[in-house]
């Protein structure tokens, strides 16, 4: 794959479609003359060479992209496609004003599907599994049309928080609300 090809192609699914974030599946449908193994190696090389930013394993982001924003909660949709997500614990608490403490490039988030934590360009994403049932909390939750995300509101980011065993951030949430109330938040 040729540097002036590729540039083409990212180009004009940045201006047709909005497209910013790619998976290498992506590049074998725009690529179908190329092998796997070669689009591979020619992503590496690129990636190297700052046409094409390398996000995580197998995911790639057109850094010059103008349809780019909010890049961390467009990726935190984006890497969990077919998964329940949301918005949750420390830093939606700290979103709510109920923890001081500021989280910059980090979202913290809750999924139906596995644990995992991705240190990326754009910030880092922490997944934490959950095994509630969509019904049980589907009422504490609401969509941001301006990161694309539920959200969890005060009472299930509270639980979630409480759930994961955190140590430092329900301390430090304790804290908070004994220093704002006068009382223990549990």
């Amino acid at each position: 794959m040729k540097r002036s090809a590729l540039q083409r192609q990212l180009d004009e699914m940045d201006e047709t479609f909005g497209k910013w974030l790619f998976r290498i599946g992506d590049f074998l449908t725009l690529f179908p003359d190329e092998s796997k193994a070669n689009i591979i190696q020619s992503l590496h090389r690129h990636a190297h060479e700052g046409l094409v930013l390398r996000v995580c394993r197998g995911v790639y982001a057109n850094h010059r992209a103008r349809s780019r924003k909010r890049d961390l909660f467009v990726l935190a949709r984006y890497l969990r496609p077919s998964n329940i997500v949301y918005l949750s614990r420390e830093v939606r608490l700290q979103q709510l004003g109920l923890i001081t403490q500021v989280y910059v490039g980090y979202l913290s988030l809750m999924t139906d599907g596995r644990d995992q934590m991705f240190e990326t360009p754009y910030g880092t994403l922490k997944y934490t599994h959950t095994d509630r049932s969509w019904a049980s909390i589907k009422e504490h939750l609401a969509y941001n049309s301006e990161t694309g995300l539920l959200e969890a509101d005060e009472e299930l980011a509270v639980s979630d928080l409480r759930r994961s065993r955190n140590s430092t951030h329900i301390s430090m949430f304790l804290e908070e609300q004994e220093r704002l109330t006068g009382s223990h938040a549990f």
